[in-house]
């Protein structure tokens, strides 16, 4: 019974009321987000080459585009936010994974003397 608790599964107590439910929920991951695509711009930004900024400017409209998707989709069904969550987080892996990649790329390029 402990581990069954909505509470624990959500991450807070769940609200009586639906309308405040669905909000909660995506200002919470709105906030998670957030937080993550930050970061991969940043990231992107500091490492990759300056003709590359363009696709920042596509990760941030993407993200913008994926957070609408996300929250039209949660208000129908939270089984209908995985393409506004798909649109809005895998642009951030991939620039995640394309600021490591040039970092090592640079790394093996210009060795320590």
């Amino acid at each position: 019974a402990r581990y069954n608790d909505s509470s624990l599964i959500h991450g807070y107590q769940a609200p009586s009321d639906n309308r405040f439910a669905v909000l909660l929920a995506f200002n919470s991951n709105t906030l998670e987000q957030t937080a993550i695509h930050a970061l991969s711009v940043v990231a992107f930004c500091v490492v990759v080459p300056e003709f590359l900024f363009s696709l920042a400017v596509a990760q941030v409209c993407a993200f913008l585009i994926g957070r609408v998707l996300f929250f039209v989709g949660y208000r129908r069904s939270p089984l209908h936010r995985f393409l506004g969550f798909v649109v809005s987080y895998y642009p951030a892996l991939a620039a995640i994974v394309a600021a490591c990649a040039y970092s090592i790329i640079a790394a093996w390029s210009f060795p320590a003397r």
